[in-house]
């Protein structure tokens, strides 16, 4: 989130205070509002001791240039874990 917060403007580094709760928000927020983003509720944890929710990006009809650079530069790419 912390990425996410960096690329959108909300955050610079060595400058701001780190807000994740107010980050966590945002990008759920943002993920809302997208079309091509849905949340997988039979997936999502709400009561788990460590909480999360599940989302699918979707590629939308007609759109051969699907691109979620603005999001996914700033997610975790699998291995990098």
């Amino acid at each position: 989130m912390q990425e996410w917060a960096k690329n959108t403007g909300k955050y610079r580094e060595g400058v701001d205070t780190p807000r994740y709760a107010r980050w966590k928000t945002r990008l759920r927020c943002a993920f809302n509002k997208a079309s091509d983003i849905v949340e997988v509720v039979s997936e999502r944890q709400t009561l788990d001791p460590e909480p999360y929710r599940v989302y699918q990006f979707i590629a939308v009809a007609g759109n051969d240039n699907v691109s979620y650079n603005s999001l996914c530069n700033c997610l975790p790419v699998e291995g990098e874990m």
